[in-house]
């Protein structure tokens, strides 16, 4: 049979659940393209748009939601995020909470702030790649460079011991099981611990602190990886309270004189 003549993809085909779509992602899409460019997707209550005119229109729509938490039950977009106890990503966030956390992202990552961490990044993924020549063999791009490179990056930028970052990133494969609506006892057990474990961690990390709420917003908010409201409700500095933080054992530094 024929491409022609077979039924186009839909449902989950049009998924990384799907082994072809995952693999080779332009063959699928290549054949809906060109005969169904608008895609009524049926199987999962969503229309697949494959050409960029009307992903140019849909982007620029603000009359349509972002948030799957108001999608149709049933949709593809409810089924994997609607139900979601943990926070959403900023991409799916509609206003105002989006404009709140996207000024926040904008603050910290400028122009100037982005251009400085290019050099640490450029340095990171050669490292990457000289590893993958001194490899032999075929290889997998996405285990050894793809996965492996924001991983470090955010790492780092978090400020996460070196000594910890293996652990580091099996709790953010483990937060990746928010996107699997198939996930089975073990891989749901996997998602709640990884989710705990990496808030918990990041909660009580001395560094980085003051740009870490920031960095979770820029970073998909770590909610596209599941993490949970309990980032927030975490102990925290009370003004004028005890701590180690100064010598003289105070929480923060006294005001200047004849100041409020």
């Amino acid at each position: 049979m024929s491409d022609e003549e077979q039924p186009l993809p839909t449902g989950y085909q049009l998924s990384a659940l799907d082994p072809t779509y995952r693999e080779t992602p332009w063959v699928p899409l290549d054949r809906l393209r060109a005969a169904d460019p608008v895609h009524h997707d049926q199987q999962l209550g969503r229309y697949f748009l494959t050409r960029g005119q009307e992903v140019s229109e849909l982007i620029k729509n603000r009359e349509l939601n972002a948030d799957p938490r108001k999608a149709n039950e049933g949709s593809f977009s409810k089924t994997l995020y609607g139900n979601n106890s943990k926070e959403l990503s900023i991409l799916m966030l509609d206003d105002p909470e989006h404009k709140r956390q996207r000024t926040l992202v904008l603050k910290a990552f400028n122009k100037r702030s982005v251009e400085a961490l290019l050099p640490r990044i450029e340095e990171i993924a050669k490292g990457l790649a000289d590893d993958i020549e001194a490899a032999e063999g075929e290889f997998d791009f996405v285990q050894l460079f793809g996965s492996p490179l924001p991983t470090t990056v955010m790492a780092e930028l978090l400020g996460i011991n070196p000594a910890d970052r293996k652990d580091f990133r099996r709790w953010s494969l483990g937060c990746m099981q928010a996107l699997n609506p198939f996930r089975t006892p073990e891989q749901t057990a996997l998602y709640e611990e990884s989710t705990t474990v990496l808030a918990d961690y990041l909660a009580r990390t001395d560094l980085a602190l003051g740009l870490l709420p920031v960095l979770l917003v820029a970073l998909g908010g770590f909610g596209a990886l599941g993490c949970r409201q309990d980032m927030h409700d975490q102990p925290k500095l009370k003004p004028y309270r005890s701590s180690e933080f100064f010598a003289d054992g105070s929480g923060m530094r006294a005001l200047p004189v004849h100041t409020v």
